[in-house]
């Protein structure tokens, strides 16, 4: 699991800041179960009470995890090569790919549809491949 002191701040923030700008900030601190003058503050750049900052993780990980397309995909092919960063350089990508089949393999196990990001970090990796190659 990860340690919420190790929580990317600024990409919860900019995730927050996009969130308000679609909705509003009083919609969004009511998902994390904020105050919406906590969330302006955090959102003007305060550093967050750990309190906060738990409550920031929790509905952070929900957004990013919910698979929604509204999350770049960027993000999505980062923790992929932040999960494979330890390994040696030369099997990072093939390891990445295994990765990606894992998440693949697991969707279609529980019954999922493939989120979309999930196919489009594939058709990137291959697009990767045929540049490389």
């Amino acid at each position: 699991m990860i340690n919420r002191r190790e929580l990317p701040i600024e990409a919860v923030r900019e995730l927050a800041r996009d969130r308000s700008e679609r909705s509003s900030i009083r919609q969004v601190a009511d998902q994390m179960a904020l105050g919406h003058s906590t969330l302006a503050n955090f959102l003007k750049g305060a550093n967050p009470h750990p309190r906060i900052r738990r409550a920031l993780a929790d509905w952070y990980f929900r957004e990013i995890g919910s698979g929604g397309d509204e999350y770049p995909d960027v993000a999505y092919a980062s923790a992929v090569q932040v999960l494979v960063a330890g390994l040696p350089e030369r099997g990072r990508a093939e390891a990445a790919e295994d990765v990606v089949a894992l998440l693949e393999r697991l969707h279609e196990k529980s019954g999922l549809q493939k989120p979309g990001w999930l196919e489009r970090l594939r058709a990137g990796e291959a697009r990767e491949g045929e540049a490389e190659g």
